[in-house]
């Protein structure tokens, strides 16, 4: 014992490698019980943004506690762990940025309505124009009592979703006509596919 620890002998050196990668394994215990609470929760009331966020982070937290466990099992070396930290935040970005989240949370409600019933429509009519498409084509695939409450409060426009305060670029007609600004400095992709399918799903109720 008095060998491994002596201070700045080799048996300290490997002493404190070991501590320091048994710290980051049971680090990694704690981070896959909060994954697991947090699934729990999902598979009970459904994913929010939250929800998908903290999960994400928690793998994000899960892979450079790998990192840093591997580094500290290492002898004395180049230090790559900086570099590695910096890839692991830049890949993160990318992919949480062009995963379109928030189609992920509404196909994975939807999905779950169809296997259980279970629909938080109040929670879905509040997602940003990125989940709308998604939203509306799955409408029909859903129970019939979900199926209408969430036609019912998606598929007809409102000015309070739409003329949002300070001015947007989307207005909302007294007739309930969905009207896009025109100009490339109004130009929004995820806004104009939202309303498109929104009017797309008011012009199908109509004829009805």
């Amino acid at each position: 014992v008095r060998a491994l620890t002596r201070p700045g002998g080799h048996g300290s050196s490997v002493a404190i490698r070991m501590v320091s990668a048994t710290t980051c394994a049971l680090t990694l215990v704690v981070v896959a019980a909060a994954i697991t609470r947090l699934g729990l929760y999902q598979d009970a009331y459904g994913l929010t943004m939250l929800r998908l966020a903290c999960t994400t982070f928690a793998w994000i937290l899960g892979a450079a506690f790998v990192l840093l466990g591997i580094r500290m099992l290492q002898p004395r070396g180049r230090d790559w762990l900086p570099t590695a930290y910096l890839g692991l935040a830049v890949a993160a970005l990318v992919w949480w940025n062009g995963s379109n989240p928030e189609v992920t949370v509404a196909e994975t409600n939807l999905t779950r309505a169809t296997a259980t019933g279970k629909l938080d429509v109040d929670y879905l009519v509040t997602m940003s124009d990125d989940a709308m498409p998604a939203l509306i084509d799955g409408i029909d695939a859903l129970p019939t009592a979900q199926a209408e409450e969430l036609r019912s409060r998606l598929c007809t426009p409102t000015p309070d979703r739409w003329n949002a305060p300070g001015g947007s670029h989307v207005t909302v007609d007294r007739d309930g006509i969905v009207r896009v600004r025109s100009g490339w400095a109004a130009f929004n992709t995820s806004r104009r596919a939202a309303v498109e399918a929104v009017q797309g799903c008011a012009d199908g109720e109509a004829n009805h």
